[in-house]
């Protein structure tokens, strides 16, 4: 009898990760949690008797617990912000302005702005539009005088601690800019 993942998703699963090589292993090895094989059986995605699982399959179901409780958090805080906007409708929060900003700039539309912030602490189109014209509007501000600039570039190396044909290792640069206005004359306007 050939060997089978008892996963009922197996084959969605496989189809979404063309390509991708997985491991098929006894659920009596150990290989997996067991709170993802339990998961997987409340779920019914997987039999209570079934002998092999794959590797994709876990993955799979690692990711979707991920986006739940990614979801699940989301709809806590929302609902906070909803409960502190019930107490003061003056209320705008961070969060919810930064999804004022989203609905703006994906729909351009002064309606879906008023419609967004009739239903909890998002920021009305007036108070979204006066902040975008005043961040626009501060011009940045140059120095009269002379202004000496230092760059410093720290490469970080990692490590590797096996050696292998092709065997590379990750590296980041850190660039630090420091600008430094001088006071008295300006030194490239002296003759």
């Amino acid at each position: 009898m050939a060997k089978r993942c008892g996963c009922k998703v197996h084959d969605d699963v496989v189809g979404r990760n063309e390509g991708k090589t997985f491991a098929l292993n006894k659920l009596t090895s150990r290989k997996y949690p067991q709170n993802i094989i339990d998961q997987l059986v409340q779920c019914g995605v997987l039999s209570p008797r079934g002998t092999y699982l794959c590797s994709l399959c876990v993955e799979d179901q690692y990711r979707e617990q991920g986006v739940r409780q990614a979801l699940d958090n989301h709809s806590v805080q929302e609902t906070m912000e909803h409960v502190y906007y019930m107490q003061n409708e003056r209320l705008m929060d961070p969060s919810a302005f930064g999804k004022t900003l989203m609905v703006y700039f994906a729909s351009r539309s002064k309606f879906a702005v008023n419609v967004l912030s009739k239903n909890g602490p998002y920021a009305s189109y007036r108070t979204f539009t006066n902040w975008i014209e005043e961040q626009g509007s501060v011009p940045l501000a140059a120095p009269e005088t002379d202004v000496i600039t230092f760059y410093d570039n720290n490469q970080i190396i990692g490590k590797t601690h096996h050696i292998s044909i092709n065997n590379k290792c990750q590296t980041s640069t850190i660039t630090t800019g420091i600008h430094i206005s001088t006071e008295g004359p300006q030194i490239q306007h002296v003759k």
